[in-house]
């Protein structure tokens, strides 16, 4: 017990270890959760943002494989 309370411990930040080391595995599982809770919104925006930069310069791509310079004909 005390070494997945130790394990876990060194992936959060000080303040958060210590108080889940207080409160025990049950709550630490909770504490644990709410993380992840919270970092899901950024990975969202952050997949988002990588996957209409990759749809951007596939289009790119298409319009330079035309021999074409202009963007004409290229949805944005």
């Amino acid at each position: 017990m005390d070494a997945t309370l130790g394990a876990v411990a060194l992936l959060q930040c000080v303040q958060c270890a210590r108080s889940a080391e207080a409160l025990g595995q049950v709550r630490l599982s909770v504490l644990w959760h709410g993380m992840w809770v919270l970092l899901l919104p950024p990975l969202a925006v952050f997949g988002l943002i990588l996957w209409l930069a990759r749809r951007r310069s596939r289009q790119a791509e298409v319009g330079t494989a035309m021999g074409s310079d202009s963007r004409a004909g290229v949805r944005l």
